[in-house]
């Protein structure tokens, strides 16, 4: 279960995650995110990174995370991590 707290957010490592963001604007071919997740006294090391391509004319992208990506940097320590 994704849980959001003031700028944490959190959930089970090999959980699958859904987030839909949404625009103002109508995205255009060729738009895309990035999701990231770093460190929390580092920004610059990133421990994962996916890109998330946008639907011409949608106004939502869908960044999905599968259990393979959420296991992939919630392994990096066995302490707590804030995203």
């Amino acid at each position: 279960m994704l849980r959001v707290k003031n700028k944490n957010i959190s959930f089970n490592r090999g959980e699958e995650i859904r987030i839909n963001l949404r625009s103002n604007l109508d995205f255009k071919e060729g738009d895309y995110i990035k999701f990231r997740v770093t460190e929390v006294d580092n920004i610059s090391n990133v421990l994962f990174e996916k890109k998330f391509m946008a639907e011409n004319g949608s106004r939502v992208i869908l960044i999905l995370l599968v259990p393979e990506d959420s296991r992939s940097f919630a392994e990096v320590s066995n302490s707590p991590l804030e995203y």
